[in-house]
């Protein structure tokens, strides 16, 4: 019989980086081993859910009315681990499912920031990180600045986020499908992957892709995406006047060719553990830009660059001065740094061994 794992999560299963990682450990775990289940918070479809479900996987959707019966099957099915995503949330619901008899309780931080923009939640979510690493000794983070985040200076294991190489490589036939289908052939394009939230700062990257324009009336920016700013950030492009050269894409199931077919990708963002999305964009040998609040380890190959986030000019002057870098398949380089989702999925199997 496998062993049944209960993964946790604070929404439903969009397409962002916690749920990445959660969906490539589902794809890739031994599965006659493991057997993983889902609890989301709210009772939206998520974008996962059928692939989910194609793999015998049960997903329990929770809200005001439908906890008592969820608990109450949870409780029976008898699961073995609990593996919660939730950051300093998971110190509100760790102590729950141990109530209802789960003792093999794992805490994952994803994170470098608590991720919702308000003042009285971030308060309470900074109380709540000091009782994590007394509920369960059992803490992984995806780096090291989401480790001490939210664990200080408890101990804690690293799980990479890995990607899968076989996807994630440069490709010029898909560069120039893509490239031409978009009809941004002859254009210096720049893309951001990511929800559309507080957090990537998107509204400095417009800023930046103002100063850029400027210099390159052929440059487009792509925006790779969903979220809860699409508007705001389309006003701000019309009022900014370059609303003619941002193009919101929303989610796309084609990332890997997208990148491929950008020549460079910013991610300005406030905060991050270890993004996938650059981890990705690496791999297909993309010049990336990204904040200098992101870990360090971030950067894997030498087309990468850590910038202020107080300066648009900074950013704008660092694309515009690497046009011409070398370009590359950096997929090798990738996992050879220890980003493979295969290894990193197999890193998670041993430490559920080490605590079963």
């Amino acid at each position: 019989m496998p062993k049944k794992i209960l993964f946790i999560h604070g929404g439903t299963l969009e397409k962002a980086g916690t749920e990445s990682f959660m969906m490539n450990v589902l794809r890739h775990i031994n599965k006659s081993a493991y057997q993983i289940d889902f609890v989301v918070f709210g009772c939206k479809p998520g974008a996962y859910d059928d692939e989910v479900r194609s793999y015998g996987s049960k997903i329990y959707a929770i809200n005001l009315f439908t906890l008592l019966k969820m608990s109450r099957e949870i409780k029976r099915a008898d699961y073995d681990i609990v593996h919660a995503h939730m950051n300093a949330l998971n110190a509100l619901i760790l102590p729950y499912f141990r109530m209802l008899g789960i003792k093999i309780l794992i805490s994952h931080s994803h994170g470098s920031r608590n991720f919702i923009n308000n003042r009285v939640i971030d308060f309470l979510e900074n109380q709540l990180k000091r009782i994590t690493p007394h509920l369960t000794f059992n803490l992984l983070a995806c780096s090291k600045e989401a480790g001490d985040f939210l664990y200080g200076k408890h101990p804690y294991t690293i799980i990479n986020n890995g990607i899968d190489t076989t996807i994630f490589h440069y490709d010029p036939v898909l560069r120039n499908n893509i490239r031409k289908a978009m009809n941004i052939e002859d254009k210096l394009v720049i893309g951001a992957i990511g929800r559309l939230n507080f957090q990537k700062n998107h509204s400095f990257l417009l800023k930046v892709f103002v100063k850029i324009a400027q210099k390159r009336k052929d440059a487009v920016l792509l925006l790779i995406g969903d979220g809860e700013l699409k508007e705001n950030l389309q006003k701000q492009a019309e009022t900014l006047k370059i609303e003619d050269h941002v193009h919101f894409l929303g989610i796309r199931q084609d990332v890997n060719a997208i990148l491929s077919a950008l020549d460079f990708v910013m991610m300005p963002s406030l905060f991050e553990g270890l993004p996938y999305a650059l981890v990705e964009a690496q791999a297909t040998g993309v010049f990336c830009l990204a904040s200098d609040t992101i870990d360090q380890k971030t950067a894997m190959t030498g087309n990468f660059v850590f910038l202020p986030i107080d300066d648009p000019d900074i950013w704008a002057n660092a694309c515009l001065e690497r046009l011409d870098y070398i370009r590359k398949d950096e997929s090798l380089t990738i996992k050879e740094k220890g980003f493979d989702v295969i290894q990193n999925v197999k890193d998670l199997e041993h430490y559920y061994q080490k605590v079963l």
